[in-house]
């Protein structure tokens, strides 16, 4: 979705030091995984174009909810 929607750049680019797309979710639920998951995490990736793409992850009663923002 990420390269159809902003660029097929991110292994050029490497936002963040994110090798790739995999790369950056991995962080992000690592990341969720060792909060308190009491308040959403947001992940905030600039560097490729004018686009700016927010990952925001909120636990939903026994699953999660994860939200890809795209900014332009």
């Amino acid at each position: 979705m990420i390269e159809t929607l902003v660029c097929d750049c991110w292994n050029e680019k490497q936002p963040g030091g994110f090798e790739s797309v995999s790369s950056w979710l991995d962080a992000a639920k690592t990341k969720y995984a060792e909060s308190s998951q009491s308040v959403p995490l947001k992940s905030t990736i600039t560097g490729l174009g004018d686009e700016t793409l927010i990952l925001e992850i909120t636990a939903k009663n026994d699953s999660y909810l994860w939200t890809l923002i795209v900014l332009k």
